[in-house]
């Protein structure tokens, strides 16, 4: 057990041959997943009847209203262009869904990876990298069954963390 703790806090489990496994499984599954919409979607709509993408979709009605002289700004016009364009399933996909802000998790999990490539002493540095990194897909999943966004908490322990770590050194 001592050995795997070890292992686990100065990063010997994750070397770079791994690392670029890990990334090249990450850009092949990512290409997959492209292939797989590309192939089932219908038009706009994806196989399961939401929308191609949250921004896009609501860039595109906007840009809509826009060109159509109404004011894309109006919530209401906003929301019955994209209802139009989308059907239904745009009431699933609108970027306030549970899981839109972890886009927010891309900052912090860069100033951890720029911190700690700066002093790469921090315990369990390696590892605490890659649970970031999968962080998302956990995230998402938990957020949905409690219906609670949860990027923003786990944003702000990334960056307590990170400036508890720097305030030690």
């Amino acid at each position: 057990m001592n050995r795997i703790i070890a292992s686990l806090r100065d990063g010997t489990w994750l070397p770079e041959a791994r690392v670029r496994r890990l990334a090249t499984a990450a850009v092949a599954g990512t290409i997959v997943f492209l292939l797989f919409l590309a192939v089932t979607a219908h038009g706009l709509i994806d196989y399961s009847g939401r929308p191609l993408g949250t921004d896009f979709s609501s860039f595109y009605a906007a840009g809509r209203l826009a060109g159509s002289g109404a004011d894309p700004y109006d919530p209401a016009r906003l929301h019955a262009m994209e209802k139009a364009i989308f059907g239904d399933g745009m009431l699933l996909t609108t970027p306030f869904a549970l899981d839109y802000d972890l886009m927010l998790l891309a900052p912090a999990i860069l100033m951890i990876v720029a911190y700690m490539i700066e002093k790469p002493v921090i315990p369990f540095g390696a590892t605490l990298v890659f649970i970031l990194w999968l962080t998302p897909l956990f995230v998402r999943g938990i957020a949905a069954a409690i219906l609670l966004p949860l990027a923003n908490w786990v944003l702000a322990v990334c960056f307590l963390m990170l400036i508890k770590q720097a305030r030690t050194q």
